[in-house]
């Protein structure tokens, strides 16, 4: 009997270290649970900070996508304004070169017609 008392001190003694070992290994993967758990957070943490990055520079993109399409097409219809004053001008300038081009033509008829009577009296 005594035999079996010894065994079952042996066995109760083996018990408690198998029950140490796990209490350890169950604190070592508690450790690494919280590790983990820290590490997702700041994981968390950093996505939200570049997701707010994110929709900054996006609203910021859109704002200036809308201001630089305002400026072009006020751009555009200064230019528009600026030819249409440029073929005004064009085209008054042909007009007046067309005249004084009929003017000229006109006094050099003149002129071949008066010397040709200057001929005719000479």
């Amino acid at each position: 009997m005594s035999n079996i008392f010894t065994k079952l001190d042996t066995t109760i003694d083996k018990l408690g270290e198998v029950s140490t070992n796990l209490s350890k290994i169950v604190a070592v993967h508690e450790a690494k649970l919280e590790r983990q758990d820290g590490t997702d957070k700041q994981l968390h943490s950093l996505i939200d900070v570049l997701f707010q990055k994110f929709e900054d520079h996006r609203k910021v993109t859109e704002n200036n996508k809308d201001e630089l399409r305002k400026e072009i097409r006020e751009t555009h219809s200064c230019s528009m304004e600026e030819m249409k004053e440029m073929k005004k001008a064009m085209v008054q300038r042909v007009a007046d070169l067309e005249k004084w081009k009929y003017m000229m033509v006109g006094g050099a008829l003149l002129l071949g017609y008066l010397a040709n009577m200057l001929q005719k009296y000479i």
